[in-house]
């Protein structure tokens, strides 16, 4: 046999040494294959053996990239090798290289998994049938890769598919139906993606009835090869609406839409925090705003509590006394309001003390018989004997006018209206609504109505700040949501009762104080003190404040200058100086506020008396530091004038 030299036909491509095994009896025939190999550009190695054990423990060693074999191999053969080498590495190229191999061995040999075969008399065929084995060899590892890379993309994909919160869909354009729905689906509508494949109309019919024809017209409008981006509402199996953000894309066929992929993402949450954000802005907003009208209303409210008064006192005409009286009663009451709102826009702790609930009672009856339309009824059972409950009375006043207003708007055209309350003793602990409710003694307070019931999904958000089911304009909704945040701020609980066709329940508890009575009636107020000829520097920017209060004064033997802000006072104060026996000013005004004519006064006269006067308590950092000391006093607008005479004889004795 005489080796002829090969072109090569690719094999110099080969940068790796080719390692041979060799299944040969004969040594030259297996060299000259060698110097073959290497001739035709192959670095090649070869490891030859003849015998069966030899060839075995080659094979467990592995490491080849070509197997060669004779036919006939004494005490061995050739068909036996290739069973061994295709059970030991099935991906090994073997190839036949024999002196006698009849047709029908060849193809024996080629079914049973031999890759090509070489008669030693035709040697040629060597080269060109190593090149198409380890060519087919290496094209076979490429496609095994990539089918692993793609099992394992695949994996990847099926793992998002049907683990990510977002749900996958593919909508068959034929049909009109899905064809195909990721398992999120369960989370957000309730229904399987069987209950969708099985049923193709259902997932529109999911779809809020106000948003389906908006939908429709989104993945019609797909046509133009455009992806498309929105939201829309759906219906969840128990009845929710969610919202949804879907993002499709349409997939064509040539020029016909064939199917449109999609993408659904559940935004609810989302919209919520959205929702609670607006609602803290819009709460921020009214807290600016009614910090404003606070200072205000504390102008308008000081001139009528201090000349309601005045004019009492001056006159024995019973009727007219009754009527200042009731104007003082409101009046301060007026106070207490603006100073829930201050507090409210400040978010100021309001101090609590023991309460009898029998005068807010008494005063909610009077209100309901007076305004409640003759279309509805009312009842109330208050026993005598209530606990007292530590709180703000106003607060306690608005708390169950706003139960009762509620009632009323639940009856539009009429029904019953009974108010019930009770000592009860609460022996388990229980949670509802955000709120706590701690074994103890309460008071429990229940607001009935005979009108149509709450809805569940309604009763579910009935105490968010702003909902509200009245149409337009006709309610803030804020209404039960202050009822809330009152009980709350009294470390109380709320539940509501509702039966379709007839009515609510709401049941309030009220921490009680069983121990502690009530604050008892004021005594007869001692005489108003009166002055002697001080004079007192008045410093307000309302003029109807100045001239009540100055009115005042004068009346209880002050004698009085006045100033319109800081800066006027601030002149008054530098001119009459050894005068000015005490200085009573506003601490809100334009061009000089009063902390800062206050810091100015004290580098004049660091003795002179002053009474700051505000809308807020001193507690809530009326007098900032810097400017407090013992000739430092505090007066709450709106005052009376009582409080007024009193803190100006308080801080003058001081």
């Amino acid at each position: 046999m005489s080796a002829r030299k090969q072109s090569p036909e690719g094999p110099s491509e080969i940068a790796a040494p080719l390692r041979i095994l060799h299944l040969e009896d004969s040594l030259p025939d297996a060299e000259l294959v060698l110097i073959t190999l290497q001739e035709a550009g192959f670095r090649c190695t070869s490891s030859r053996v003849d015998t069966r054990p030899g060839y075995v423990k080659a094979l467990d060693e592995g490491g080849f990239d070509l197997i060669l074999s004779d036919l006939a191999i004494p005490a061995f053969d050739g068909m036996s090798a290739l069973a061994l080498a295709r059970q030991k590495c099935p991906q090994v190229p073997f190839i036949f290289v024999s002196g006698t191999l009849g047709e029908e061995a060849a193809i024996h040999s080629l079914l049973n998994g031999a890759t090509d075969y070489v008669l030693k008399h035709r040697f040629s065929r060597l080269i060109p049938a190593v090149h198409r084995a380890l060519t087919e060899a290496r094209e076979r590892r490429l496609r095994v890769d990539m089918q692993t890379q793609l099992s394992v993309a695949s994996d990847r994909l099926r793992n998002l598919f049907e683990n990510l919160d977002d749900v996958f869909i593919s909508i068959h354009m034929i049909h009109r139906g899905l064809s195909q729905i990721s398992p999120a689906c369960e989370r957000i509508f309730g229904w399987r993606a069987a209950d969708f494949l099985q049923n193709p109309d259902l997932f529109m019919e999911c779809v809020h009835e106000e948003d389906r024809k908006a939908a429709v017209d989104a993945i019609d409008g797909l046509t133009a090869g455009r992806a498309v981006r929105n939201e829309c509402r759906i219906v969840a199996r128990d009845k929710t609406v969610r919202w949804l953000e879907f993002q499709l894309k349409p997939v064509f066929d040539g020029k016909t839409m064939t199917r449109v992929d999609g993408a659904l993402r559940d935004l609810t949450e989302q919209r919520t925090l959205e929702r609670q954000l607006l609602r803290s802005q819009r709460l921020e907003s009214i807290g600016t705003l009614a910090s404003g009208i606070a200072h205000d209303l504390n102008n308008v409210l000081t001139p009528i509590m201090i000349g309601a008064q005045l004019l009492r006192d001056r006159t024995e005409d019973r009727r007219s006394i009754n009527i200042l009286e009731t104007l003082e009663v409101s009046t301060t009451r007026g106070a207490e309001l603006i100073r829930q709102i201050t507090a409210f826009a400040y978010g100021i702790e309001e101090q609590r003390k023991p309460i009898s609930l029998l005068h807010v009672f008494a005063d909610i009856k009077q209100i309901l018989e007076e305004t409640l339309p003759r279309s509805i009824s009312t009842h109330t059972e208050i026993p005598d004997t209530l606990w007292t409950v530590r709180g703000n009375s106003t607060q306690l006043h608005q708390l169950v006018l706003n139960l009762c207003v509620n009632a009323r708007d639940a009856m539009p055209s009429g029904g019953a209206l009974t108010v019930i309350a009770r000592n009860v003793t609460v022996q388990q602990h229980r949670e509802a609504e955000s709120l706590e409710l701690i074994p103890g003694p309460y008071v429990q307070l229940e607001v009935c109505d005979t009108g149509d019931g709450i809805a569940e999904e309604t009763r579910k958000r009935i105490f968010e700040p702003f909902f509200t089911t009245k149409p337009g304009e006709q309610s803030s909704g804020l209404g039960l949501y202050t009822v809330k945040t009152i009980v709350r701020s009294h470390r109380g609980f709320i539940e509501v009762a509702s039966v379709a066709g007839k009515g609510s329940i709401f049941t309030v508890y009220l921490p009680a104080d069983v121990n502690e009575a009530a604050a008892p009636p004021s005594e007869a107020p001692d005489a108003l003190p009166v002055g002697n000829g001080e004079l007192v520097l008045l410093v307000d920017d309302e003029a109807s404040v100045r001239d009540i209060v100055g009115a005042t004064l004068e009346a209880y033997g002050y004698r009085v200058l006045t100033a319109a802000n800081g800066a006027e006072g601030l002149k008054t104060f530098q001119e009459r100086n050894g005068e000015i026996h005490l200085i009573l000013s506003d601490m809100n005004m334009p061009v000089m506020d009063g902390d800062t004519m206050i810091r100015a006064i004290r580098k004049v006269n660091s003795g002179v008396s002053i009474i700051a006067a505000s809308g807020l308590t001193n507690e809530h950092g009326v007098l900032r530091p810097g400017i407090t000391d013992s000739r430092m006093s505090h007066l709450q607008k709106p005052f009376t004038a009582r409080e007024l005479l009193f803190a100006i004889k308080a801080a003058s004795s001081g």
